[in-house]
This record gives structure tokens, C-alpha cells and sequence, in this order.
């Protein structure tokens, strides 16, 4: 089992929906960053002892594969991501796949989904201790 108090979800989120998914984030009692593009993710300072669990909105302008995968590629022990949207279709859901993500949810999500897409992400990724 997963202890969700050493996780923290790096969140790129839309201002319509940041209010709702933090909220949902604090109810797990999991650390929350928000930051504001995808490009800002490598410069989060790290949290010693805590899984990362980057969370993308599917909708993310620069959120190509090559693009996601040269910024994860810059931490020193790579996150799992989990990616969030409106919809799912096999195009977006092999794209998450093909990019490394390890789930897509879709909205409306509650905390326990929420909770389980973050523990299966948690077990792939290690403790990350540091970064470049």
C-alpha cells in the first residue's frame, strides 16, 4: 500500500479547474505544487523523500510526447504522470501511453478515483531524493 502523505502531485491546471483538484488533492493529504505551464516542471524544487506525480490536463498546449518527454527527462529520477480531461478516445489514451502516463482520467472524478490513479502511478515511480 501506497502512503499517500509521501507523494507529491505536481498539478498543471486550468484555472476552471485548479479550485476543484486541489481541493480533491488536500482531501488525500497529498503535497500539492501547482505550477503554470509544462516547461516550469523542472524547475519545482525538490522534496526530499517524496514520490513525484506530475497531473496534466489533456488539453495541455505544449503537451506533445516528445515535448512531455524531454521535460520528465530532466529530473533526475523521472515521475509518473497521470493526465486528466473531458474525454477519452484510444487517439488520447494511446498518446498518455506512448508519453510514459500511466493513466488518463476523466472528469468528473472523485477522490477515490483520484486516489487510485495516484497510488498505481506511486508504485511506478521511485522516491525521488533530488534533481539536476
Amino acid at each position: 500500500m501506497v502512503d499517500l502523505k509521501k507523494i507529491r502531485v505536481i498539478a498543471l491546471a486550468e484555472i476552471v479547474a485548479q479550485g476543484d483538484l486541489v481541493g480533491l488533492l488536500h482531501s488525500l493529504e497529498v503535497k500539492v505544487y501547482l505550477a503554470e505551464k509544462l516547461t516550469d516542471l523542472p524547475r519545482v524544487p525538490p522534496a526530499p523523500g517524496f514520490r513525484d506525480i506530475i497531473l496534466l490536463p489533456a488539453e495541455c498546449p505544449d503537451g506533445e510526447a516528445w515535448i512531455i518527454n524531454g521535460v520528465l527527462s530532466q529530473y533526475m529520477s523521472r515521475p509518473a504522470f497521470l493526465v486528466y480531461g473531458r474525454t477519452v478516445d484510444f487517439a488520447r489514451w494511446s498518446g498518455v501511453l506512448d508519453s510514459g502516463g500511466t493513466d488518463l482520467i476523466t472528469f468528473p472524478f472523485n477522490a477515490e478515483t483520484l486516489r487510485t490513479a495516484l497510488e498505481r502511478a506511486a508504485e511506478k515511480t521511485a522516491t525521488v531524493v533530488a534533481q539536476e
